[in-house]
């Protein structure tokens, strides 16, 4: 069988280019010229409060890029959910502003390695596209910094790799991407990345993701005589998603979803065209970017959630096993309103879906059946709406759930875990015009639910000064310590809202 290889770099140094098959793999990067690493800037904040960390040191963060929405602000705002001490972070004053990292253009997407050490973000160019790959250091210890100048994968790379006998494919807008990464093997990553307009259509890897900027590697086409396939690779493709154990991608579009097996042969990444389904397609009129409403199950990379079909069927979502080789749906759901979102908890026993009428948790994703979990927060019979303070002092309920999310580091059958929305309600309208709100409270995944929910949230609390205890003779007096109590929600107002289709919250 035909199959498609790209090359991995052995750890000789630091950033050894990944590059095509065809060519010998060497250090660095001798025929090229090192970019000037351009320093970030801070924006001033966005909304009319104060922009602060709720928590002097922090363990979780939420990074939201503007996607096109941020009325001026171009880049990435950053939300401190966890403190140091594995806490949540005190919920923020109603006009307080995520932390902004700003980028020379708006940010359409963004991804990372599983160790954190590799990251990009997808960047806009003047034609109104997000062609532009930006390498991202500093991710492993909170500190975003874009490094050096973005690869353009909407023009051919220049000089043209020897040895490529078909033009190298370009995508004028990007819209997913995600890294493959076998650095726990003595390799490093590549960044692939999709769009429904790449000419000829294909998933685009690049390399040098420590190395800025990053660099062209080679190709995984959709079409043509690469594969020995089992059928045909319908497109356009959207999203590309990798499985948690680096041993499948999924590739999927409006017309259907697309399996691949990735192995390692030599220094090469090797991926071979599996199968495909033309009922898991999304369906929509609307180009999903970012996940794609994709959720593998962290415990079993040959299982996966499915949200939507090919028929337009946006509250339905099926459970499929056998991945790579098969798609087997194994189960189906339908569910109480559009799914924008969804995650699976570290043990695969429950997932976690974002959708148009609030949260919504299903056990079984580890078994042959789907079900509802009773709410945490009910706002109808399945779902619920985590309440905060809007912008405005208002008390609302996060209802419409754009992105869904899990703390990394999770343990099965724990529940130190943090569950992160990023939503907002009907009628919110902020002075700063960003009207969603990133929400953080704990999350038991033995149970699919958040033990001991509070009953209404509060703004920062202003701490109660503790008491003075009458000195004993030959003693100073000194003050009873005052315990505080541990935060059991975390919210903070004024982030972008992504634009329809998009999911795009990252946190860790």
């Amino acid at each position: 069988m035909a199959r498609l290889n790209l090359m991995r770099p052995a750890a000789v140094g630091f950033g050894l280019a990944v590059i095509a098959l065809s060519f010998a793999a060497c250090g660095g990067h001798s025929s090229s010229t090192p970019a000037p690493v351009p320093t970030p800037t801070v924006t001033p904040p966005v909304s009319p409060g104060p922009s602060q960390s709720p928590c002097t040191l922090t363990l979780g963060l939420a990074y939201e890029p503007d996607g096109g929405n941020g009325n001026g602000f171009h880049g990435v705002q950053v939300s401190h959910f966890q403190a140091n001490d594995s806490n949540l972070c005190q919920a923020q004053a109603p006009a307080s502003t995520p932390f902004p990292i700003s980028f020379q253009s708006s940010v359409g997407g963004i991804a990372f390695s599983p160790q954190l050490t590799e990251g990009v973000a997808i960047l806009q160019n003047s034609s109104g596209g997000y062609p532009l790959v930006q390498a991202l250091f500093g991710a492993l210890t909170a500190n975003l910094v874009p490094t050096g100048v973005p690869y353009d994968v909407s023009k051919q790379p220049s000089p043209v790799p020897t040895l490529v006998n078909t033009p190298v494919p370009i995508i004028p807008d990007v819209t997913s991407v995600s890294i493959l990464d076998q650095s726990s093997t003595g390799g490093s990553g590549v960044a692939l990345a999709v769009g429904p307009a790449a000419t000829p259509p294909a998933i685009v890897a690049l390399t040098s993701l420590q190395n800025a900027p990053p660099q062209y590697a080679s190709d995984v086409p959709f079409f043509g005589g690469n594969y020995s396939d089992k059928g045909v690779l319908p497109g356009p493709y959207s999203i590309v998603r990798i499985s948690p154990d680096q041993s499948n991608v999924l590739a999927r579009g409006p017309k259907a979803l697309q399996t691949f097996a990735v192995s390692i042969v030599g220094t090469g990444y090797q991926f071979n065209a599996e199968n495909h389904d033309a009922t898991l397609g999304y369906g929509s009129s609307v180009i999903l970017r970012g996940a794609g409403n994709i959720a593998y199950d962290p415990a079993d990379s040959t299982r996966a959630l499915i949200a939507g079909d090919s028929s337009g069927d946006a509250n339905v979502v099926y459970l499929v096993d056998g991945l790579p080789a098969s798609i087997n749906k194994i189960a189906k759901l339908t569910l109480p309103g559009n799914v924008n979102s969804m995650v699976v908890a570290a043990n695969g026993t429950y997932a976690i879906i974002g959708t148009s009428v609030g949260i919504v948790v299903v056990s079984g994703v580890n078994s042959s059946s789907l079900a509802f979990v009773a709410p945490f927060y009910r706002v109808s019979t399945y779902a619920s709406g985590i309440p905060y303070i809007d912008c405005t002092g208002t008390h609302r309920r996060l209802t419409d759930v754009y992105s869904i999310a899990l703390s990394s580091g999770l343990q099965p059958n724990t529940s130190n875990n943090f569950l992160v929305a990023l939503g907002s309600a009907p009628g919110v309208a902020c002075p700063s015009g960003h009207t969603a709100t990133i929400a953080a409270l704990p999350f038991d995944t033995s149970t699919g639910s958040t033990p001991a929910p509070s009953a209404s949230p509060t703004a920062a609390p202003t701490p109660t000064p503790s008491p003075t205890v009458k000195p004993s003779p030959g003693h100073s007096a000194a003050p009873s310590p005052t315990p505080s109590p541990i935060p059991t929600l975390f919210y903070q107002n004024n982030v972008v809202a992504p634009p329809a289709g998009a999911d795009y919250l990252f946190v860790h």
